[in-house]
């Protein structure tokens, strides 16, 4: 890899590692020993330029993760001399490229493979949004990605307790598996080689929990103890996230009942798990590092619509602007609360978890939320993803939601759809890609199409009145009428018109035929305009009263 002339790494007294081919780009940090983390699927030449002198070629296959100033006797044992948490820490994050699941709640046999920032030419490289109904294991994604990431913490009297996740589905099989493939980043941002982390969940006969063991046995477990290193910032919200009370906030406490990279997601998790306030950590910083202080202000009022955090707290407490009105943050709505809520949280994660003298937004993690749209109003609903997205480019945005607006603000590549899989006996989900466009539809078009699998976004009750009236129009004008009027407007209620319900000329015998649409978006042109001749049959719903299974590809297959 060309790099500073040799005469600048004297005058630093920098080490390089000579890049190895399949491994990528060597990396330096200043005044450490040479360092390379990976595994060399390649001989590989170390050398220190401080002394040229120096140089040692390893096995291939040896599992390099440390430092090795002289590196003596590594010939025949590549690891004698190399102490692995001191390079480790220096790692800033991790990005998730591949996940493994197997027997994980609903899903049986899954791969998930995300956008990694850096690694796409998509608007938003760093966003994945996963979509599927209620119970088709949306959440269980997400917990999976921080089980697999996180597993020599997790699996380890970290505060975590696995309750009911192995799939039990009849059948003699008693373990899940969720192996995920990392990579690992340095301060400076250049990729630093790949990691894979994996984590056992085992049943037991006397209860619904189960036991985990890390599939990991290097010294990345002891990294991800270390509390004071910003190497693997990985962060996770739940649907059930809510603020803690200032008051309440106890950090000793906190780190007392869950390790810390376990408390940063064990909102997927745990039902009582709270966030931390801006009142607990903010006002401190103010004196402790003041560019830091601002650089959060800046970032919340950047992410916050329509509201303006003061820098000076009153009362001990900070508040809000909107307007010509100053509120504190107990005493916003339930949607500002909610959002301010795990956005205040984040940052003080990305504080804590931020190299020193790195700005936030240059931070390298991964952020997992479930029902990214919840409390918001849909106006916000349209913006928030691409405005994460934009502030924090550098951080891996895996979500949930049941949003339409929110799959429209993205395009295909950026979601996973999971759909029950038909071949399954055991109501077992897939994931895949949809073939469909999603960026720039509407909210209709998205529901009615392959991502959500809707027949049609309107009413039940709605829809048999309207068949009853389309009943009647076939050969009554003013019944043609009445429909056109509830297509168009709505059904509006009698104590609105001060009406009595409409008569009609002809009254037909027979029940009311179902209203059938063709097509898709907000131009569906319903059946009966397109109609022939009466008692023409109608196209229904799909077989047995559901929409059809959307027509998906799985991801990297061929069109």
């Amino acid at each position: 890899m060309p790099g500073p002339s040799r005469r600048s790494r004297h005058e630093r007294n920098e080490r390089v590692v000579q890049g190895a081919p399949g491994l990528g780009s060597a990396y330096e940090i200043p005044d450490q020993p040479t360092a390379l983390v990976g595994h060399c699927r390649n001989d590989l030449t170390l050398r220190s330029w401080a002394s040229s002198s120096t140089n040692r070629t390893l096995p291939t296959g040896s599992l390099l993760c440390g430092s090795a100033p002289f590196l003596p006797k590594t010939q025949h044992n590549p690891r004698s001399q190399v102490h692995w948490p001191t390079i480790l820490s220096k790692l800033a994050a991790m990005y998730l490229r591949r996940l493994e699941i197997e027997n994980l709640r609903s899903l049986e046999n899954v791969v998930f493979e995300p956008n990694v920032p850096g690694e796409n030419e998509l608007a938003h490289p760093n966003v994945t949004l996963v979509l599927g109904n209620n119970g088709l294991g949306k959440t269980s994604v997400l917990r999976a990605v921080a089980l697999a990431v996180l597993s020599p913490v997790i699996a380890s009297s970290s505060g975590y307790v696995p309750y009911s996740l192995v799939r039990r589905a009849g059948d003699d099989r008693r373990t899940a598996t969720v192996r995920a493939q990392v990579a690992l980043h340095a301060e400076q941002g250049e990729g630093a080689g790949e990691q894979t982390l994996g984590i056992q969940l085992v049943t037991t006969s006397s209860s619904y929990v189960d036991r985990a063991k890390s599939e990991v046995e290097n010294d990345i477990g002891d990294v991800m103890w270390d509390e004071e290193s910003p190497a693997f910032l990985v962060v996770g919200y739940g649907a059930g996230r809510r603020t803690e009370s200032k008051d309440a906030v106890g950090e000793h406490s906190r780190l007392k009942s869950r390790a810390l990279r376990y408390g940063r997601v064990a909102g997927l998790f745990e039902e009582a798990v709270s966030m931390i306030p801006l009142a607990s950590w903010l006002p401190t910083m103010r004196a402790s590092n003041p560019k830091r202080h601002v650089e959060v202000i800046e970032l919340l009022d950047a992410l916050v619509p329509n509201a303006e955090l003061l820098a000076d707290p009153i009362r001990g407490d900070y508040a809000f602007r909107r307007g010509k009105t100053e509120l504190p943050f107990d005493a916003l709505s339930d949607g500002y609360r909610a959002y301010i809520g795990w956005i205040a949280d984040l940052l003080h994660h990305l504080c804590k978890g931020a190299p020193k003298g790195a700005r936030l937004v240059d931070t390298r993690g991964i952020v997992l939320v479930d029902e990214i749209d919840l409390h918001l109003h849909p106006e916000w609903q349209r913006t928030v993803v691409p405005t994460l997205a934009e502030a924090f480019p550098n951080l891996q945005f895996i979500l949930t939601t049941h949003s339409p607006l929110v799959v429209g603000s993205v395009h295909r590549q950026n979601v996973r759809v999971l759909l029950e899989d038909p071949t399954s006996e055991t109501n077992a989900t897939m994931l895949r890609e949809p073939l469909e466009e999603t960026f720039g539809l509407s909210a209709d078009q998205i529901l009615t199409g392959a991502h959500f699998g809707l027949t049609t976004t309107r009413n039940d009750a709605f829809l048999r009145k309207l068949s009853e009236v389309a009943h009647r129009a076939e050969d009554d004008p003013e019944a043609t009428l009445e429909f056109l009027e509830m297509l168009t407007g709505g059904a509006r209620s009698r104590q609105e018109t001060g009406t009595a319900k409409r008569p009609t000329s002809r009254a037909r015998k027979g029940p009311a035929a179902p209203i059938a649409t063709r097509g898709a978006g907000p131009s569906r042109t319903p059946a009966i305009l397109t109609t022939k001749a009466p008692g023409t049959k109608k196209r229904g719903p799909a077989p047995g009263g559901r929409p059809a299974q959307p027509t998906m590809k799985a991801r990297g297959s061929k069109k």
